[in-house]
């Protein structure tokens, strides 16, 4: 109307659309940063500890450490463990250019080290732009803090920053900023963001179609929306069609690995059976993945569906996948999942102060609404974050991830390893050794390799399978290393604490007897005995008990195995000139077990030990299925005896042995 003053927008609008979270110097905005330093601090020295105590793998460790190496030093992109040979990385994976940049950054420091708190550090800042959000859509600094500190503690987020480095991983925060950009108008820092997610990974550019459908439907920003969506959706189907693209640019072909089911691999089900998506949702392990991913913001994230639209390909790839940790939260498959949960949760948050303002408006004050629906959501976030971090965060695992005197063997033995030289090892060693351009996991490429390296006092080892995704861990006495020892074109050149370097080329027979000779090991538990004429037992080093599973095909449940592991001392008078054969007995009350063993896995038999010299022998015994946790006295005999009539062989007994917790 005319002469009336003009309405001014209130402050709290103007600076919603301001700078308002520069100006920011509130407890919250303090909070905020202290969650973020503490979270990028304790994170990096979690997958420090993970990685220095070998409990990182080869996959994906590994390759990522020798693609950053490999692009650093001109060899773009180029990984050797997954498919056996040297090959560029993009035309049979996953598109991570992401890593072109960080290969800069490791250049200048070239430690692994360097990628893990990297990865950290951008997960962390992660929380920033959600504060950021929360804080202009909902005013109230407490509660945004609430969610930036939930999204740290988050366990998708956390045990994807844990496993491995993956650009996935990378791609979760900035997909965080893209859409805090988007929200603001700010196109160049939106399609800035929104670029460096999509050279994360190929399945990000799902994501960017879906937030380019969001931005055109319900922000009414038709272009933007289209450029977003058509050139997300244009990538995506170069990635996917990439194989037809080598073969239309005359490239040679190459075999992808048989049997590599990967997460994408049950989509082609669809076209048999379109009922098969149906079946896996039903699933009651889909039923606790929902439950992980959305009960720490209270289920609200559904009140705001559009936003959680956006993350609908991803998790219906995961929901569906016949591959087990795509539905957990375990590894890494959700973490580009949790930003538009807990978009989506602020937003929702925001509807709830907003319905309940209009329902009891004029029975309550504004502000006693306010505090009433922020404190109670942000009271529930807060304790759903703590609760789900106890329940599910693999941070918690730091009790079971130890640095021994073993590990730094191993790390001293690599130090060995030439750089510029071939190598194949198994799986957990790779990645320690993977700053070279050719390395391979276990028994890849033996006889072309310059090196092997292996691990017997591992507490399982992992073998290449190219028949299957998964591959079965064994115990480090197996045929395939057993095989390795009776090859004459590898000499041992050194053996420390279990680790033993092959070389080829190496003189043979010394190898073995570096093998088997023992030079100064403590022999722990010293108890001289007479076994046989002339042969005699000088003690033994007990090992924890060896765990390991393999799933059970068809079903859910898997399937434990267990195995005891000791080192045997032994010395002669005079030299044997007959092999005879050696039997050990296990024997818990009336029932007994036996094993035939070869010594020094069969390469170095009793008739090469010299007089005065002390031999040690690994011994390994996969314990059967029906035997029962208890306490078993270890005996032994050198007999010619078949095995049918060993119950009448007189056995000299060792040592005893406690078997504890034996999972059926």
């Amino acid at each position: 109307m005319a002469g009336k003053k003009k309405s001014q927008p209130s402050k709290r609008r103007q600076e919603s659309k301001g700078n308002f979270h520069k100006k920011d110097r509130s407890v919250p905005f303090f909070l905020l940063w202290g969650f973020v330093i503490a979270y990028i601090v304790i994170f990096s020295y979690l997958g420090i500890v993970r990685y220095e105590s070998y409990n990182s793998s080869a996959y994906d460790l590994g390759i990522m450490i020798q693609v950053i190496w490999n692009t650093g030093h001109g060899y773009f992109l180029q990984d050797s463990i997954n498919m056996g040979y040297p090959m560029t990385r993009f035309w049979m994976a996953h598109w991570e250019f992401i890593f072109i940049l960080i290969a800069f950054v490791y250049r200048l420091i070239s430690h692994p080290y360097t990628i893990i708190i990297l990865q950290t550090l951008v997960v962390g800042l992660g929380a920033v732009p959600l504060y950021w959000l929360a804080k202009e859509q909902i005013h109230d600094k407490s509660t945004a803090v609430t969610f930036a500190f939930a999204y740290l503690m988050y366990p998708a987020i956390q045990n994807a920053n844990l496993a491995d480095v993956h650009g996935i991983v990378f791609a979760a925060p900035l997909l965080i900023y893209a859409f805090y950009f988007m929200i603001k108008k700010n196109y160049k820092m939106f399609y800035l963001f929104g670029f460096l997610a999509l050279i994360c990974r190929e399945d990000v550019a799902l994501l960017l179609v879906m937030m380019g459908i969001y931005l055109f439907l319900f922000q009414k920003d038709r272009k933007h929306g289209l450029v977003t969506a058509i050139i997300s959706g244009v990538y995506f189907l170069i990635w996917f069609q990439r194989m037809k693209i080598r073969s239309i640019l005359g490239l040679p072909e190459f075999e992808i690995m048989p049997g590599a089911e990967t997460h994408w691999s049950h989509w082609g089900n669809l076209s048999e059976d379109p009922a098969y998506f149906i079946e896996f949702f039903a699933r009651k392990y889909n039923i606790w993945y929902f439950v992980y991913i959305f009960a720490p913001v209270v289920f609200i994230s559904f009140i705001e569906w559009k936003i959680l639209l956006i993350a609908t390909p991803i998790f219906l790839i995961n929901l569906s996948s016949n591959y087990y940790y795509t539905h957990d939260v375990e590894h890494y498959y959700s973490a580009i999942i949790a930003p538009f949960v807990f978009i989506s949760a602020i937003y929702a948050t925001a509807k709830i102060y907003e319905f309940f303002r209009v329902k009891f408006k004029g029975r309550f004050k504004e502000r006693a609404v306010r505090e009433n629906v922020f404190s109670t959501i942000s009271s529930l976030v807060f304790v759903l974050a703590i609760v789900f971090f106890f329940v599910k965060s693999n941070a918690l695992d730091i009790r079971k991830w130890k640095i021994t005197d073993h590990h730094r063997a191993i790390n001293a033995m690599i130090k060995k390893i030439p750089q510029d030289a071939s190598l194949t090892a198994e799986n957990r060693l790779v990645l320690h050794a993977a700053e070279r351009r050719e390395i391979y996991v276990f028994n890849d490429n033996i006889g072309k390799v310059d090196y092997i390296l292996w691990d017997f006092y591992a507490p399982s080892v992992r073998i290449v399978n190219r028949s299957a995704f998964d591959s079965p861990y064994f115990w480090p006495d197996c045929d395939s290393i057993r095989d390795v020892l009776k090859r004459k074109d590898y000499g041992i050149i050194e053996y420390d604490d279990g680790v033993c370097i092959f070389k080829k080329g190496a003189d043979y027979e010394n190898g073995l007897r570096e093998l088997a000779i023992d030079v100064g090991t403590a022999i722990e538990n010293y108890s001289k005995k007479e076994v046989a004429p002339s042969i005699e037992f000088l003690g033994y080093n007990e090992f924890p008990l060896l765990k390991t599973f393999a799933p059970i095909k068809n079903s859910e449940a898997i399937e434990w195995k267990y195995a005891v592991h000791f080192t045997s001392f032994w010395s002669i008078k005079d030299s044997v000139k007959n092999t005879i054969p050696v039997f050990f007995k296990y024997q818990m009350k009336d029932k007994s077990y036996f094993q035939k063993h070869e010594p020094i896995f069969g390469v170095f038999p009793i008739t090469r030990w010299q007089p005065n010299e002390i031999i040690k022998d690994e011994i390994f015994w996969e314990i059967p299925r029906d035997a029962v946790a208890g306490n078993y006295e270890v005996s032994v005999a050198f007999t010619d005896q078949i095995e049918e009539k060993l119950d009448q062989v007189h056995f000299t007994r060792l040592f005893d042995l406690t078997i504890e917790n034996l999972e059926k």
